[in-house]
């Protein structure tokens, strides 16, 4: 977690009860089609906005030119769009009142130095408007709850849903093990791909899925620790509650 952002409480980014999906497209080949598809597929059941400059009706549901077309903020912007919009799309987020926001593509942190410009020039904005980015460069967030069913993705399928958690650093892995769940019955209902971390880490989706009464067990992949005594003392914790693999 960088030190600007204090995510005291993630439901936002796993039981939105409102989300809007900037890039959504009816095309489930792209980015965005994929996560409005994914969506619907998990049965959410909150408000669903789709964003596109077209407007019209995606998979059934009215899509509005901005988010500015919004009545009021919602609970989680999910951008998919072209690297080199996103900083614009975050900055209109910001400047409508949104605070959450799961940024999918890559094209930053690990992409040399004109990703790592990208980077930089997103987390002062979040630093100025006070936002809490999961991401970028992931696969998302499924969380298949008794209350709230959220697939922020473009994996392709759904993991069987149960009281498991997967937590991971690799997106690929992540679809993975949602693939092997389905052929085996293994009971996860809960898939967190965190990407490059820039603002939200391992240790913070571990702390706020430690509390969630529906998760037995967490799972977790990991390939690297930005600070690995922060996570070694939350794992520790953790662990006193319920079981955590690695």
């Amino acid at each position: 977690m960088s030190a600007q952002s204090n995510p005291s409480d993630l439901t936002p980014f796993f039981a939105p009860r409102s989300v809007a999906v900037v890039g959504a497209s009816a095309r489930p080949t792209s980015s965005g089609g994929a996560v409005l598809h994914m969506m619907q597929k998990a049965g959410y059941k909150g408000k669903l906005v789709p964003v596109n400059p077209k407007g019209g009706t995606l998979l059934g549901i009215e899509a509005l030119p901005s988010l500015r077309a919004l009545d009021a903020p919602v609970d989680l912007v999910v951008i998919a769009i072209r690297p080199d919009f996103i900083v614009d799309a975050v900055r209109e987020a910001a400047d409508t009142g949104h605070r959450h926001i799961l940024i999918l593509p890559g094209g930053f942190q690990e992409a040399g130095e004109d990703g790592q410009a990208r980077q930089a020039v997103l987390d002062d904005l979040a630093r100025e408007k006070g936002l809490i980015i999961a991401g970028p460069n992931c696969g998302g967030i499924i969380h298949l709850g008794k209350e709230s069913r959220l697939a922020a993705t473009f994996f392709r399928d759904l993991p069987p849903g149960g009281p498991l958690a997967f937590v991971s650093q690799s997106g690929a892995l992540a679809e993975e093990v949602i693939a092997h769940a389905q052929i085996q019955n293994i009971p996860i209902g809960t898939v967190v791909s965190v990407g490059n971390s820039m603002h939200l880490g391992v240790e913070d989706h571990l702390v706020h899925l430690g509390k969630d009464p529906d998760i037995s067990a967490i799972l977790l992949y990991l390939e690297s620790a930005r600070d690995m005594e922060a996570l070694a003392e939350t794992a520790q914790k953790l662990s006193k509650t319920k079981p955590l693999l690695r």
